[in-house]
């Protein structure tokens, strides 16, 4: 597991989290994690660097008081002898795309570059390390990241025998597509049990219809495998495969059902590719955070996939 696929999330929740205790907390572990790491800089290093750009009467440059704290943190990281980058870049909050800004340098050196494609002195930013400060998520857009947290799980008996229903299912939200292929890569990806054993050598199926989705057994042998997992309490995880981008891994705890309809923990997981529009950056080793962070973290948004799925927080579906 990629530690740039980590190191967003903390981020995130380091700036973005709505409970400023909180955010005071994240941050404090991001920080300390970032001196471990032996940046070649300080913080107040790269702040002086970013204040002394104004940009261009065209194209200025515009950031707002905490992103100067994130620049300064992200620049760190990316001159650490970990990460060893040369050069990291941030755009200003007006900027219209994802190009141009303020490119620092590891010698704490700078210049600007222009996105305006009639500029003679436009110059390219290549693949650094970059934070576009307009594509910082919003309210809305970290609601519509949690929108997976309110499916709900379910255990019952249909006329093959038991069945998992998920309700409030939506697609787009677990980024997981609508092509006619998803039912296939569901059952060929998701998987069941510390064997991880897959949902088609188990011999069962998937059904979406609406918001819901269920699965179901397909034989009386696939029906007595789901009844042993169910039996051993054991973790599904529905997973559509490596098709899908920033995709969202649901894991639900199974169990046999005391009563139709019984309700099942259900935990849904990050992978990668969120915020990917504003973060730019990959490590290749995860920052190391207590598992109190990691729970804090997990109730603002979800946890990340390796962080233990359902045993990370405890509030649950």
């Amino acid at each position: 597991m990629s530690g740039g696929e980590v190191l967003p999330l903390i981020v995130g929740a380091a700036f973005l989290h709505p409970k400023e205790e909180n955010r005071v907390l994240i941050k404090q572990a991001l920080l300390d994690w970032v001196d471990e790491i032996n940046p070649s800089c300080t913080m107040n290093d790269i702040r002086n660097v970013i204040q002394g750009h104004r940009g261009t009467l065209l194209e200025p440059f515009v950031l707002q008081d905490d992103d100067y704290d994130l620049v300064a943190i992200l620049a760190r990281l990316a001159f650490s002898e970990l990460c060893g980058q040369s050069r990291f870049r941030v755009s200003s909050r007006e900027t219209m795309g994802t190009s141009g800004g303020c490119v620092i340098i590891k010698n704490l050196k700078s210049y600007y570059v222009e996105r305006f494609a009639m500029k003679k002195g436009r110059a390219g930013t290549g693949k650094s390390w970059a934070l576009i400060s307009g594509r910082e998520p919003q309210a809305e857009d970290i609601d519509r990241l949690r929108n997976p947290v309110k499916i709900s799980a379910f255990a019952t008996v249909g006329e093959m025998g038991y069945e998992i229903l998920l309700d409030k299912v939506r697609l787009d939200n677990l980024r997981w597509g609508s092509n006619q292929s998803l039912n296939k890569n569901l059952i060929k990806y998701s998987t069941i049990g510390v064997g991880r054993a897959t949902l088609e050598s188990l011999g069962l199926s998937i059904k979406i219809e609406g918001g819901t989705l269920t699965i179901f057994s397909v034989s009386p042998e696939s029906t007595m495998q789901l009844s042993a997992h169910m039996m051993e309490k054991s973790t599904l995880v529905l997973d559509p495969g490596p098709f899908e981008h920033h995709k969202v891994r649901l894991a639900i705890e199974l169990n046999l059902p005391e009563q139709d309809n019984m309700p099942l923990r259900i935990r849904p997981t990050l992978t990668s590719g969120y915020f990917g529009d504003w973060l730019r950056i990959e490590t290749s080793v995860a920052p190391v955070i207590s598992d109190s962070i990691k729970a804090l973290i997990s109730d603002w948004l979800m946890p990340h996939e390796s962080w233990g799925g359902l045993d990370i927080s405890q509030r649950m579906s």
